[in-house]
């Protein structure tokens, strides 16, 4: 009875481990990989075909599927056709974590697949998961769900290497279901480049920022910055107001208040620049606002 008891407190702990931990999903940043081979390019770096545990790959250019993995070109891409491949450190898009990253790219000819490549993997999203998290240079419409529905991704941070972006997973918490990342197929007339570079992918138990958050954080601060470099200034207006003198600058103002103004003025082709026209002959000049108080 007593080892009976055992038994089920570890299996229990296994399963709360199992649901904590997101077992399930392995390889998350790449690095769980064996060179297969690999031969000099002549550009700097190797190139040649690896083995990526976990992950399956779909219709990348020269790239196959084995039980527990997929085995895809290494430092190499195609030019047109959908393509998945693992890229080093020295690769003319390198990783941007560790040693290896996924490039994804979704192809933009009418002779290949045209539902573009991906990378899925089945596993369990852990019970106390609020968000997905990825590192990630994409550069137009990456595509990612989970169990057929997309997830809706917000960048939430970003450095000069990579972009970090995040979503919502809490309804899926503690669901099983493949995850999938999809470069899609670059329509003609479409965007430029269809995928990108992932690496790094975490559940976490932490939300992320949302949106609105994002942009109130946004503007608040482009306010503060805007109201940090505002100048000292009046009253401008891009109403024509009437010369009513010209001080020592030379330049048209207008009396507002205790604040003298300076203000637009007409100016006819052949005058000077500063020389008032009231009888509005020709162009309007640049407005320029400032605090002073001279005598008019």
């Amino acid at each position: 009875m007593k080892l009976l008891r055992i038994a089920c407190f570890v299996a229990v702990s296994l399963a709360i481990l199992r649901n904590a931990s997101g077992q399930g999903f392995v390889n998350l940043n790449f690095e769980q990989t064996v060179i297969v081979s690999s031969s000099p390019s002549g550009y700097g770096f190797n190139s040649g075909t690896a083995n990526v545990t976990g992950w399956t790959e779909y219709n990348g250019w020269s790239d196959s599927n084995y039980s527990g993995g997929m085995s895809i070109i290494y430092n190499n891409q195609p030019l047109d056709s959908p393509g998945v491949s693992l890229v080093g450190t020295n690769y003319s898009s390198p990783a941007i974590q560790g040693k290896y990253s996924i490039l994804l790219f979704g192809g933009d000819t009418y002779n290949t697949p045209t539902n573009g490549a991906s990378i899925g993997q089945t596993g369990q999203i852990p019970l106390t998961a609020e968000s997905l998290t990825y590192w990630g240079l994409s550069y137009n419409n990456l595509q990612i769900t989970f169990d057929g529905q997309a997830l809706s991704f917000n960048a939430i941070s970003s450095n000069a290497n990579y972009t970090v972006y995040g979503a919502d997973i809490s309804a899926y918490a503690g669901q099983t279901g493949e995850l999938l990342f999809t470069a899609p197929f670059i329509e003609i007339g479409g965007p430029s480049y269809g995928g990108g570079v992932i690496d790094n992918i975490q559940f976490s138990p932490s939300p992320i920022p949302e949106p609105s958050e994002l942009s109130l954080f946004g503007i608040c601060l482009l306010f503060l910055c805007w109201r940090m470099k505002r100048p000292a200034a009046g009253l401008c207006t891009s109403q024509t107001f009437r010369v009513v003198g010209t001080p020592r600058c030379g330049v048209p103002v207008r009396q507002d208040g205790t604040n003298v103004v300076k203000a637009p003025f007409f100016r006819s082709p052949d005058a000077a620049l500063g020389d008032g026209d009231s009888a509005g002959r020709a162009v309007p000049t640049l407005i320029v606002c400032e605090r002073h108080n001279p005598k008019i």
